[in-house]
């Protein structure tokens, strides 16, 4: 995993992103921030619920917004998963969202 997650900043210097949103991150509780971590990022992340395989999110956000940055909305209600964040020095709102497709839209609702 510490592979793709390097890879993956690597990319992101590259192409100066200033966000990384990221969804079937298939993270569990016991992965720690630690070995999903990047240098130049600070993660948010909604895991899957306990039993869950697939699904979760992670957004990533450069260091030197984050400090501006709010979470409005984090979590699993076990059967969607979001991050919600708002960046205030550019009042930006970043709205990410897991629905698996077996998900009935009365349950996302």
């Amino acid at each position: 995993m510490k592979h793709k997650v390097e890879m993956l900043e690597e990319i992101a210097i590259e192409t100066n992103a200033m966000v990384i949103a990221l969804t079937e991150s298939h993270l569990r509780i016991d992965i720690l921030e630690a070995e999903i971590g990047m240098v130049e990022f600070q993660a948010y992340r909604a895991d899957r619920s306990e039993g869950k395989k697939k699904g979760g999110v992670i957004v990533y956000v450069k260091r030197d917004i984050a400090a501006r940055t709010r979470v409005i909305s984090c979590g699993s209600n076990s059967v969607v998963e979001n991050v919600v964040l708002h960046v205030s020095s550019i009042n930006l709102a970043i709205v990410t969202i897991y629905r698996p497709p077996t998900c009935k839209l009365a349950e996302f609702k």
